[in-house]
Protein backbone atom coordinates (compact mmCIF):
# COMPACT_ATOMS: atom_id res chain seq x y z
CA UNK A 1 0.00 0.00 0.00
CA UNK A 2 2.71 2.45 1.09
CA UNK A 3 4.73 1.32 -2.26
CA UNK A 4 1.69 2.29 -4.32
CA UNK A 5 1.10 5.59 -2.75
CA UNK A 6 4.93 6.44 -3.27
CA UNK A 7 4.36 5.46 -7.00
CA UNK A 8 1.39 8.05 -6.99
CA UNK A 9 3.04 10.79 -5.20
CA UNK A 10 6.44 10.41 -7.81
CA UNK A 11 3.85 9.91 -11.05
CA UNK A 12 2.02 13.36 -9.47
CA UNK A 13 5.03 15.59 -8.73
CA UNK A 14 6.34 14.46 -12.44
CA UNK A 15 3.30 15.22 -13.88
CA UNK A 16 3.01 18.14 -12.46
CA UNK A 17 6.81 19.32 -13.42
CA UNK A 18 5.99 17.83 -17.39
CA UNK A 19 2.50 20.54 -16.90
CA UNK A 20 4.32 23.66 -15.60
CA UNK A 21 7.26 22.66 -18.28
CA UNK A 22 4.68 22.33 -20.97
CA UNK A 23 2.99 25.84 -19.82
CA UNK A 24 6.10 28.01 -19.72
CA UNK A 25 8.25 26.22 -23.21
CA UNK A 26 4.93 26.03 -24.79
CA UNK A 27 3.24 23.55 -27.17
CA UNK A 28 4.60 23.09 -30.84
CA UNK A 29 3.01 25.41 -33.48
CA UNK A 30 2.38 25.25 -37.04
CA UNK A 31 4.15 26.82 -40.20
CA UNK A 32 2.65 29.54 -41.56
CA UNK A 33 1.70 28.69 -45.47
CA UNK A 34 3.01 30.35 -48.01
CA UNK A 35 1.22 32.69 -50.61
CA UNK A 36 0.69 30.74 -53.97
CA UNK A 37 0.32 34.18 -56.51
CA UNK A 38 4.16 35.47 -56.07
CA UNK A 39 6.71 35.71 -53.91
CA UNK A 40 6.30 38.52 -50.89
CA UNK A 41 8.74 40.64 -49.26
CA UNK A 42 8.97 43.31 -46.36
CA UNK A 43 10.99 45.83 -44.89
CA UNK A 44 10.76 47.91 -42.16
CA UNK A 45 10.45 51.38 -41.09
CA UNK A 46 8.70 53.91 -38.12
CA UNK A 47 6.81 56.99 -38.11
CA UNK A 48 7.93 59.87 -35.52
CA UNK A 49 5.35 62.35 -34.33
CA UNK A 50 6.92 65.16 -32.82
CA UNK A 51 3.37 67.22 -32.24
CA UNK A 52 2.07 64.14 -30.16
CA UNK A 53 2.89 62.80 -27.14
CA UNK A 54 3.29 59.10 -26.53
CA UNK A 55 0.20 58.77 -23.63
CA UNK A 56 1.61 55.00 -23.61
CA UNK A 57 5.00 55.69 -22.53
CA UNK A 58 4.48 59.23 -21.74
CA UNK A 59 7.50 60.09 -24.18
CA UNK A 60 7.10 63.33 -25.87
CA UNK A 61 7.24 61.81 -29.44
CA UNK A 62 4.61 59.15 -30.58
CA UNK A 63 6.75 56.57 -32.94
CA UNK A 64 4.97 53.99 -34.59
CA UNK A 65 6.53 50.83 -36.17
CA UNK A 66 5.71 49.58 -39.26
CA UNK A 67 6.56 46.69 -41.66
CA UNK A 68 5.97 47.15 -45.77
CA UNK A 69 4.71 43.65 -47.59
CA UNK A 70 4.91 43.92 -51.46
CA UNK A 71 5.05 41.97 -54.16
CA UNK A 72 8.60 40.38 -54.80
CA UNK A 73 10.70 39.43 -57.98
CA UNK A 74 12.89 37.09 -56.08
CA UNK A 75 13.90 35.94 -52.51
CA UNK A 76 15.60 38.16 -49.66
CA UNK A 77 16.64 37.12 -46.50
CA UNK A 78 15.31 34.85 -44.43
CA UNK A 79 12.74 36.30 -42.28
CA UNK A 80 10.86 35.59 -38.39
CA UNK A 81 7.24 35.69 -38.49
CA UNK A 82 7.94 38.05 -34.86
CA UNK A 83 11.27 38.88 -34.19
CA UNK A 84 10.43 40.07 -30.71
CA UNK A 85 8.34 37.77 -29.57
CA UNK A 86 9.47 37.35 -25.99
CA UNK A 87 7.40 40.50 -24.91
CA UNK A 88 4.35 39.96 -26.89
CA UNK A 89 4.27 36.47 -25.41
CA UNK A 90 4.45 38.12 -22.34
CA UNK A 91 1.93 41.06 -22.08
CA UNK A 92 -0.27 38.91 -23.88
CA UNK A 93 -0.27 36.51 -20.95
CA UNK A 94 -0.36 38.92 -18.74
CA UNK A 95 -3.96 40.17 -20.43
CA UNK A 96 -5.21 36.63 -20.80
CA UNK A 97 -3.82 34.33 -18.80
CA UNK A 98 -1.64 31.29 -18.66
CA UNK A 99 -3.16 29.45 -21.62
CA UNK A 100 -2.14 32.30 -24.03
CA UNK A 101 1.61 31.78 -22.94
CA UNK A 102 1.11 27.53 -23.58
CA UNK A 103 -0.31 28.26 -26.96
CA UNK A 104 1.77 31.35 -28.02
CA UNK A 105 5.30 30.57 -26.26
CA UNK A 106 7.09 29.26 -29.46
CA UNK A 107 5.79 31.58 -31.54
CA UNK A 108 8.95 33.54 -31.78
CA UNK A 109 10.21 29.98 -33.74
CA UNK A 110 8.25 30.53 -36.70
CA UNK A 111 9.49 31.37 -39.78
CA UNK A 112 7.67 34.30 -41.61
CA UNK A 113 6.12 33.82 -45.33
CA UNK A 114 7.91 36.82 -46.18
CA UNK A 115 11.71 37.72 -46.97
CA UNK A 116 12.82 40.34 -45.72
CA UNK A 117 14.43 42.72 -48.49
CA UNK A 118 13.64 41.09 -51.48
CA UNK A 119 13.62 43.01 -54.87
CA UNK A 120 10.28 44.23 -55.48
CA UNK A 121 8.71 43.62 -58.74
CA UNK A 122 9.07 46.67 -60.63
CA UNK A 123 5.55 46.95 -62.43
CA UNK A 124 4.18 49.53 -59.98
CA UNK A 125 3.21 51.73 -58.30
CA UNK A 126 0.83 49.47 -56.52
CA UNK A 127 -2.10 50.55 -54.29
CA UNK A 128 -1.70 50.83 -50.39
CA UNK A 129 -3.62 49.42 -48.09
CA UNK A 130 -2.75 49.69 -44.38
CA UNK A 131 -3.42 47.49 -41.77
CA UNK A 132 -4.40 48.00 -38.35
CA UNK A 133 -4.37 45.59 -35.50
CA UNK A 134 -7.08 44.41 -32.64
CA UNK A 135 -6.45 45.02 -28.65
CA UNK A 136 -3.37 43.10 -27.09
CA UNK A 137 -2.62 41.89 -31.05
CA UNK A 138 0.56 42.30 -32.86
CA UNK A 139 0.92 43.89 -36.48
CA UNK A 140 1.60 40.49 -38.31
CA UNK A 141 -1.72 38.87 -36.50
CA UNK A 142 -3.59 38.57 -39.93
CA UNK A 143 -0.78 37.76 -42.24
CA UNK A 144 -2.91 34.88 -43.81
CA UNK A 145 -4.60 38.02 -45.34
CA UNK A 146 -1.92 40.81 -45.65
CA UNK A 147 0.42 38.70 -47.57
CA UNK A 148 -2.63 37.19 -50.04
CA UNK A 149 -3.10 41.42 -50.67
CA UNK A 150 0.37 41.71 -51.10
CA UNK A 151 1.07 38.87 -53.44
CA UNK A 152 -1.90 40.18 -55.78
CA UNK A 153 -0.27 43.46 -56.01
CA UNK A 154 -0.78 46.02 -53.42
CA UNK A 155 1.52 47.30 -50.80
CA UNK A 156 0.07 46.37 -47.29
CA UNK A 157 1.29 48.83 -44.40
CA UNK A 158 0.99 46.70 -40.93
CA UNK A 159 1.38 48.93 -37.93
CA UNK A 160 2.30 48.15 -34.60
CA UNK A 161 0.13 50.48 -32.60
CA UNK A 162 1.91 51.62 -29.38
CA UNK A 163 -1.11 50.83 -26.77
CA UNK A 164 -3.02 48.95 -29.19
CA UNK A 165 -0.86 45.45 -29.86
CA UNK A 166 0.22 43.97 -26.78
CA UNK A 167 4.07 45.21 -26.96
CA UNK A 168 5.25 47.82 -29.47
CA UNK A 169 9.36 47.60 -29.79
CA UNK A 170 10.28 50.61 -30.94
CA UNK A 171 13.72 49.87 -32.43
CA UNK A 172 16.40 50.85 -30.15
CA UNK A 173 14.40 52.93 -28.10
CA UNK A 174 12.03 50.92 -25.82
CA UNK A 175 9.29 48.41 -25.48
CA UNK A 176 6.14 49.88 -24.95
CA UNK A 177 3.11 47.42 -23.47
CA UNK A 178 -0.61 48.01 -24.94
CA UNK A 179 -3.81 47.64 -23.15
CA UNK A 180 -4.95 44.69 -21.05
CA UNK A 181 -8.55 43.67 -21.83
CA UNK A 182 -9.90 45.96 -19.40
CA UNK A 183 -8.13 48.60 -19.45
CA UNK A 184 -9.67 48.86 -23.22
CA UNK A 185 -12.80 48.75 -22.12
CA UNK A 186 -12.49 52.04 -20.29
CA UNK A 187 -10.60 53.28 -23.40
CA UNK A 188 -12.45 52.20 -26.32
CA UNK A 189 -16.07 51.42 -25.71
CA UNK A 190 -17.36 54.84 -24.98
CA UNK A 191 -16.34 55.47 -28.48
CA UNK A 192 -19.35 53.33 -29.66
CA UNK A 193 -21.85 53.18 -26.91
CA UNK A 194 -22.84 54.61 -23.53
CA UNK A 195 -21.20 53.48 -20.60
CA UNK A 196 -20.80 53.59 -17.14
CA UNK A 197 -16.65 53.64 -17.24
CA UNK A 198 -14.70 56.90 -17.25
CA UNK A 199 -10.95 57.40 -18.80
CA UNK A 200 -8.57 56.67 -16.16
CA UNK A 201 -7.04 60.30 -15.02
CA UNK A 202 -3.87 59.51 -16.46
CA UNK A 203 -5.65 59.63 -19.89
CA UNK A 204 -8.53 61.76 -19.37
CA UNK A 205 -7.16 65.37 -19.61
CA UNK A 206 -5.14 64.35 -22.50
CA UNK A 207 -7.96 63.12 -24.34
CA UNK A 208 -10.17 65.67 -24.09
CA UNK A 209 -12.48 66.77 -25.23
CA UNK A 210 -12.71 63.14 -26.62
CA UNK A 211 -14.15 60.69 -24.95
CA UNK A 212 -12.31 57.51 -26.22
CA UNK A 213 -8.16 56.86 -27.35
CA UNK A 214 -10.13 55.70 -30.75
CA UNK A 215 -9.23 59.34 -32.36
CA UNK A 216 -5.36 59.30 -30.88
CA UNK A 217 -5.18 55.86 -32.45
CA UNK A 218 -6.65 56.62 -35.63
CA UNK A 219 -4.45 59.80 -36.33
CA UNK A 220 -1.41 57.55 -36.50
CA UNK A 221 -2.72 56.69 -39.88
CA UNK A 222 -2.25 60.03 -41.51
CA UNK A 223 1.01 60.04 -39.49
CA UNK A 224 2.15 56.62 -41.82
CA UNK A 225 0.83 58.00 -44.82
CA UNK A 226 3.22 61.01 -44.33
CA UNK A 227 5.73 59.15 -43.58
CA UNK A 228 5.53 56.91 -46.76
CA UNK A 229 5.28 59.98 -49.21
CA UNK A 230 8.92 60.62 -47.97
CA UNK A 231 9.66 57.25 -48.61
CA UNK A 232 7.96 57.08 -52.06
CA UNK A 233 10.34 59.83 -52.98
CA UNK A 234 13.83 58.46 -51.94
CA UNK A 235 16.18 57.35 -54.45
CA UNK A 236 17.49 55.15 -52.19
CA UNK A 237 14.89 53.67 -50.56
CA UNK A 238 13.84 49.95 -52.38
CA UNK A 239 10.15 50.76 -52.34
CA UNK A 240 10.85 53.99 -54.43
CA UNK A 241 8.12 55.30 -56.74
CA UNK A 242 6.77 52.06 -55.90
CA UNK A 243 3.67 53.36 -53.06
CA UNK A 244 0.44 54.38 -55.82
CA UNK A 245 -0.62 57.10 -52.67
CA UNK A 246 -3.69 58.05 -54.56
CA UNK A 247 -5.02 55.31 -53.73
CA UNK A 248 -5.32 53.75 -50.25
CA UNK A 249 -6.76 51.42 -48.43
CA UNK A 250 -7.19 50.75 -44.63
CA UNK A 251 -8.20 47.40 -42.89
CA UNK A 252 -8.51 46.06 -39.26
CA UNK A 253 -10.13 43.49 -37.04
CA UNK A 254 -11.72 44.01 -33.73
CA UNK A 255 -9.96 47.19 -32.28
CA UNK A 256 -8.31 48.11 -35.39
CA UNK A 257 -11.39 47.70 -36.88
CA UNK A 258 -12.74 50.52 -34.45
CA UNK A 259 -9.86 52.53 -34.98
CA UNK A 260 -10.24 52.25 -39.36
CA UNK A 261 -13.68 53.97 -39.11
CA UNK A 262 -12.38 56.38 -37.00
CA UNK A 263 -9.16 57.25 -39.34
CA UNK A 264 -11.25 57.09 -42.81
CA UNK A 265 -13.87 59.48 -41.03
CA UNK A 266 -10.42 61.69 -40.29
CA UNK A 267 -8.23 61.13 -43.30
CA UNK A 268 -9.22 62.06 -46.67
CA UNK A 269 -6.10 60.57 -48.29
CA UNK A 270 -8.20 57.32 -47.56
CA UNK A 271 -10.46 56.06 -50.41
CA UNK A 272 -11.37 52.46 -49.33
CA UNK A 273 -12.22 51.03 -45.65
CA UNK A 274 -12.06 47.23 -44.80
CA UNK A 275 -13.97 47.07 -41.05
CA UNK A 276 -14.15 42.80 -39.44
CA UNK A 277 -16.23 41.84 -36.53
CA UNK A 278 -16.56 45.45 -34.62
CA UNK A 279 -19.02 48.01 -33.99
CA UNK A 280 -18.68 51.46 -35.25
CA UNK A 281 -17.79 55.03 -33.45
CA UNK A 282 -20.60 56.52 -32.60
CA UNK A 283 -19.61 59.68 -34.46
CA UNK A 284 -18.95 58.07 -37.71
CA UNK A 285 -22.00 56.13 -37.42
CA UNK A 286 -24.29 59.31 -37.63
CA UNK A 287 -22.51 60.57 -40.24
CA UNK A 288 -21.34 57.56 -42.32
CA UNK A 289 -18.29 56.92 -44.63
CA UNK A 290 -18.10 58.79 -47.80
CA UNK A 291 -15.04 56.49 -48.65
CA UNK A 292 -16.16 52.63 -50.09
CA UNK A 293 -16.78 50.85 -46.98
CA UNK A 294 -17.51 47.24 -46.15
CA UNK A 295 -18.19 45.66 -43.10
CA UNK A 296 -17.32 42.18 -42.78
CA UNK A 297 -19.13 40.45 -39.89
CA UNK A 298 -21.08 37.31 -38.26
CA UNK A 299 -24.15 36.91 -37.06
CA UNK A 300 -25.13 37.19 -33.13
CA UNK A 301 -26.32 33.54 -33.07
CA UNK A 302 -22.39 32.91 -33.64
CA UNK A 303 -21.17 35.57 -31.53
CA UNK A 304 -23.46 33.89 -28.69
CA UNK A 305 -22.53 30.66 -29.73
CA UNK A 306 -18.46 31.67 -28.56
CA UNK A 307 -20.01 33.42 -26.05
CA UNK A 308 -21.00 30.17 -24.87
CA UNK A 309 -17.89 28.63 -25.75
CA UNK A 310 -15.04 30.92 -24.89
CA UNK A 311 -16.49 33.20 -22.59
CA UNK A 312 -16.70 37.13 -23.84
CA UNK A 313 -19.29 38.72 -26.19
CA UNK A 314 -21.87 40.04 -23.46
CA UNK A 315 -25.17 41.20 -24.98
CA UNK A 316 -24.26 45.35 -25.10
CA UNK A 317 -20.88 44.81 -27.02
CA UNK A 318 -23.08 42.36 -29.56
CA UNK A 319 -26.09 44.53 -29.75
CA UNK A 320 -23.84 47.61 -29.92
CA UNK A 321 -22.33 45.78 -32.79
CA UNK A 322 -25.05 45.42 -34.78
CA UNK A 323 -26.57 48.91 -33.91
CA UNK A 324 -23.40 51.23 -35.35
CA UNK A 325 -23.09 49.15 -38.20
CA UNK A 326 -26.62 49.60 -39.32
CA UNK A 327 -26.60 53.11 -38.88
CA UNK A 328 -23.08 53.48 -40.52
CA UNK A 329 -24.61 51.67 -43.29
CA UNK A 330 -27.57 53.89 -43.69
CA UNK A 331 -25.41 57.23 -43.58
CA UNK A 332 -22.69 55.84 -45.91
CA UNK A 333 -22.36 57.12 -49.46
CA UNK A 334 -21.03 52.98 -50.36
CA UNK A 335 -21.44 50.65 -47.76
CA UNK A 336 -21.66 47.34 -47.41
CA UNK A 337 -22.06 44.47 -45.01
CA UNK A 338 -21.46 40.67 -45.43
CA UNK A 339 -21.92 38.66 -42.52
CA UNK A 340 -19.67 35.20 -42.15
CA UNK A 341 -21.27 32.36 -40.74
CA UNK A 342 -19.91 29.92 -38.60
CA UNK A 343 -16.37 32.21 -37.53
CA UNK A 344 -15.15 33.49 -34.04
CA UNK A 345 -13.23 36.33 -33.31
CA UNK A 346 -9.79 34.69 -33.39
CA UNK A 347 -10.69 33.52 -36.91
CA UNK A 348 -9.86 36.68 -38.24
CA UNK A 349 -6.40 35.95 -37.14
CA UNK A 350 -3.68 34.10 -38.01
CA UNK A 351 -3.97 32.25 -34.12
CA UNK A 352 -6.66 29.21 -35.19
CA UNK A 353 -4.00 28.38 -38.14
CA UNK A 354 -0.56 28.31 -35.79
CA UNK A 355 -2.08 26.80 -32.93
CA UNK A 356 -4.69 23.94 -33.49
CA UNK A 357 -5.11 23.33 -29.92
CA UNK A 358 -7.30 27.26 -30.09
CA UNK A 359 -10.32 24.77 -31.76
CA UNK A 360 -10.16 22.25 -29.13
CA UNK A 361 -10.40 25.16 -26.55
CA UNK A 362 -13.48 26.47 -28.28
CA UNK A 363 -11.92 29.87 -29.71
CA UNK A 364 -12.21 29.00 -33.39
CA UNK A 365 -15.95 28.66 -35.33
CA UNK A 366 -17.65 25.77 -36.84
CA UNK A 367 -16.43 26.66 -40.32
CA UNK A 368 -12.74 25.79 -39.71
CA UNK A 369 -9.76 28.32 -40.09
CA UNK A 370 -8.67 27.10 -43.80
CA UNK A 371 -12.09 28.10 -44.87
CA UNK A 372 -12.99 30.52 -42.77
CA UNK A 373 -9.63 32.66 -44.19
CA UNK A 374 -10.58 31.60 -48.06
CA UNK A 375 -13.48 33.43 -47.75
CA UNK A 376 -12.07 36.58 -45.79
CA UNK A 377 -9.07 36.56 -48.66
CA UNK A 378 -11.85 36.53 -50.93
CA UNK A 379 -13.53 39.50 -50.35
CA UNK A 380 -10.68 41.65 -49.68
CA UNK A 381 -9.02 41.05 -52.71
CA UNK A 382 -12.35 41.66 -54.43
CA UNK A 383 -13.02 44.64 -52.38
CA UNK A 384 -9.89 46.82 -52.36
CA UNK A 385 -9.56 45.66 -56.05
CA UNK A 386 -12.62 47.22 -56.68
CA UNK A 387 -12.56 50.25 -54.33
CA UNK A 388 -9.35 51.57 -55.32
CA UNK A 389 -9.71 50.64 -59.12
CA UNK A 390 -7.23 47.95 -59.46
CA UNK A 391 -7.50 44.83 -62.28
CA UNK A 392 -6.02 42.39 -60.13
CA UNK A 393 -6.48 39.46 -62.81
CA UNK A 394 -4.10 42.27 -65.70
CA UNK A 395 -1.54 43.02 -62.10
CA UNK A 396 -1.35 39.38 -61.34
CA UNK A 397 0.20 38.84 -64.71
CA UNK A 398 2.29 41.51 -64.74
CA UNK A 399 3.68 40.11 -61.46
CA UNK A 400 3.11 36.22 -62.59
CA UNK A 401 0.45 35.75 -60.04
CA UNK A 402 -2.88 33.54 -60.99
CA UNK A 403 -5.66 35.17 -59.45
CA UNK A 404 -9.77 34.09 -60.54
CA UNK A 405 -12.24 37.00 -58.67
CA UNK A 406 -15.04 34.81 -56.09
CA UNK A 407 -18.35 36.50 -57.34
CA UNK A 408 -21.07 34.74 -55.01
CA UNK A 409 -23.47 34.92 -52.50
CA UNK A 410 -20.91 36.99 -50.42
CA UNK A 411 -19.86 39.74 -52.99
CA UNK A 412 -22.88 39.72 -56.01
CA UNK A 413 -25.75 41.34 -56.06
CA UNK A 414 -27.04 40.94 -52.65
CA UNK A 415 -24.31 43.45 -51.96
CA UNK A 416 -25.39 45.44 -54.51
CA UNK A 417 -27.52 48.15 -52.44
CA UNK A 418 -25.73 50.18 -49.34
CA UNK A 419 -28.90 49.31 -47.33
CA UNK A 420 -29.07 45.53 -47.96
CA UNK A 421 -27.13 42.50 -46.60
CA UNK A 422 -24.75 39.36 -48.03
CA UNK A 423 -24.65 36.33 -46.12
CA UNK A 424 -21.78 34.01 -47.12
CA UNK A 425 -22.20 30.50 -45.59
Amino acid sequence: MRYTLTLLSVAFVVGAIFLVNMVWSGLPVRALLLPQASLVGAVDDMATDTLRPDLFSGDAHRVVPFQMLYPAKARGTAASYIPDADPMVEAISNSHGWKMRMLLAQIGTLAAPWTNDAQPVLAGPFPVVIYLPGVTGYMQMSSFQTTELAAHGFIVVTLNQPGSVAAAVIPGQKTIVGMLRQEAVSLVAPSYRVTKQKLPGNFAGSLAPQTSIVPYLAADVGLVLDRLKTINSDPAHILHGLLELDQVGVMGMSLGAIVTAQSCFMEARVDACLMMDAPVPTEVAEVGLRQDALWISRPAADQRLERAASGGWPDEEIDAQAATIAQALSNSENGRLVQLHGLFHTDFTDLPSLQPVIGWLGQSGTTGVSEAHRRINQLTLQFFATALGQDVTARSKAIGSDFLFWVGAACGARTADRHRVGDAT
